[in-house]
């Protein structure tokens, strides 16, 4: 009967010995900090025992046998080293926003390099305002992944200065770490929120009730909190995020305006809930131009002035809803579509 690995039953002392060796890192210097894998410290005792034998009887063929584990454990050291010296950059795959308690997930394909044949973990430890970066970078010589997730449970902004690398690649027999410093600003928006069909426009207050029929000129993705009457059933499916919500003429009219402006005030019958809901409403405004390529003259958020022309320029206005607080004084401008918890005349 051939033999089975998994028959093997090692002390439970033992185990937790190895957990407790595992968990040790050693720093190196220059960033870099080393430990080992529980086969790793296996083969460390083997050495250890290998060469005590040697050393007791003389013996040349355990000297011999010694030596060679010795130099691959040395070799899989060095090229573990190598390996995280020559990683790819992967500042460019982590993305400039993202919205609050919906994670981000990325399964891309990124630059190959057969030097860094294995698997490396690149993460940041959780962050005090619940925030996590975690992703995977794999690469078999000819193809490179890269696997992950990042979420944030509120909104601001996720600040990193410095990515940790880790690997047990190639022989699994060290965990490698190297810090990289970077300087990475991802917003964290406000879930967006549906608009009501009642809208303000200007310092006057507009009601319009929007008459939807069985006609509709359009489709866009569903957003938490939209009418279940307007969603497009016919076209939906068992994932969320496929769904389809209809959208009227009437109804989205005053989303096609290019400026709007959002006051910051928030007045004693209101709460932060109502305050993160008008954020929403904003991202959710901002989005549907995004995504619809509508022209944005500018974004009014208290007493700033956004203009949206540029990359840069729609960054700085994501950062700024992303870190807004309430103000106390009314927003600079005042004509454009109108968001606002203070009641107007």
């Amino acid at each position: 009967m051939a033999y089975n690995p998994a028959d093997l039953r090692l002390p439970l002392w033992l185990i937790h010995l190895l957990d407790q060796l595992v968990a040790i890192t050693l720093p190196l210097g220059w960033r870099w900090r080393i430990g080992l894998t529980r086969p790793g410290a296996m083969l460390l005792f083997s050495i250890l025992g290998v060469w005590a034998a040697a050393f007791y009887s003389a013996n040349n063929l355990l000297y011999l046998c010694g030596a060679m584990l010795l130099l691959i454990a040395l070799g899989g050291m060095v090229q573990g080293v190598n390996m995280l010296r020559s990683m790819p950059a992967l500042s460019p795959y982590i993305p400039p926003y993202i919205e609050a308690k919906t994670p981000w997930i990325v399964h891309q394909e990124t630059v190959a390099d057969k030097k860094n044949i294995g698997l490396t973990t690149i993460c940041i430890a959780h962050a005090p305002d619940g925030s996590l970066l975690q992703l995977q970078w794999w690469c078999n010589g000819t193809k490179a992944w890269l696997r992950g997730r990042i979420s944030s449970m509120q909104r601001g902004v996720i600040a990193i200065d410095e990515l940790n690398y880790c690997s047990s690649a190639p022989i699994g027999l060290w965990n490698m770490h190297k810090q990289y410093p970077v300087a990475l600003h991802i917003a964290v928006l406000p879930p967006p929120m549906p608009w009501p069909q009642a809208y303000e426009q200007g310092e006057h207050s507009d009601q319009r009730q929007a008459q939807e029929g069985d006609d509709f000129y359009d489709l866009r993705g569903y957003v938490a909190g939209d009418a279940p009457s307007r969603i497009h059933w016919r076209k939906a499916g068992a994932n969320v995020e496929d769904w389809r919500v209809k959208r009227f003429a009437q109804y989205d009219a005053p989303h096609q305006a290019a400026t709007l402006i959002v006051d910051l005030r928030m007045p004693a019958h209101a709460d932060a809930t109502a305050f993160e809901h008008l954020l929403g409403m904003a991202w959710a405004w901002f989005k549907h131009h995004q995504e619809d390529h509508l022209a944005i003259q500018e974004i009014v958020i208290g007493q700033s002035h956004y203009p949206c022309q540029t990359p840069a320029e729609q960054q700085a206005c994501r950062m700024a809803l992303a870190t807004a607080v309430p103000e106390n004084t009314a927003p600079l401008q005042q004509s454009g579509l109108y968001l606002s918890l203070c009641k107007t005349s």
